[in-house]
């Protein structure tokens, strides 16, 4: 899981004059519910793609007295934020146990398993052992998929910039505090 923290230290002067306990947890978790909306909305903005969706929708936080955290539980939430190397056989509750990642080349195999395509067949090539599927298409021979061990990701952050954090909190928190001194 990713995580972004938000700890009693960049906000001392304002929580420290929050000593009801009840009131610390309460602004705790106004913290918690704003970083949440934050990474949510960071999330679902990179557009397009209902793998963002997903990442959003598993943003999820806690929070007590002293603290909030919030993560996101998305298994590719955090290879994308930082990037890092991709290796079969994948784990996690997509994997399916094969030896190589299956990268689609052709728009017909794009969002789909080569288990899902009929027809296709493996080429080695002999020079580098590279490993390629394709499909026999009436008298075509069509490259569908290149077939690797690992890939390097490059990193595509998501995650709001420590300033627009900053600037949630900011606001979350003087909004928490006006309501504190109506009421």
């Amino acid at each position: 899981m990713i995580t972004v923290s938000v700890t009693k230290s960049p906000f001392k002067t304002i929580i420290g004059h929050v000593e009801s306990p009840s009131e610390r947890r309460e602004l705790f978790a106004t913290i918690r519910t704003t970083m949440e909306r934050c990474l949510k909305d960071s999330a679902r903005n990179k557009g397009g793609k209902s793998f963002w969706r997903d990442v959003a929708n598993s943003v999820t936080g806690e929070s007590d007295t002293d603290s909030a955290i919030i993560g996101a539980t998305h298994p590719a939430a955090a290879i994308r934020q930082f990037g890092g190397t991709i290796s079969a056989p994948g784990q996690g509750p997509g994997a399916t146990g094969a030896k190589h990642l299956a990268i689609p080349v052709h728009p017909a195999a794009k969002g789909k398993s080569p288990r899902e395509i009929n027809g296709l067949f493996c080429a080695v090539r002999k020079r580098d052992g590279a490993m390629f599927l394709f499909r026999k298409l009436n008298d075509d021979i069509e490259l569908f998929y290149v077939l690797k061990k690992s890939v390097e990701h490059p990193a595509d952050p998501w995650l709001p910039s420590e300033n627009k954090r900053t600037e949630e909190l900011r606001v979350a928190t003087y909004a928490w505090l006006d309501s504190r001194r109506r009421s």
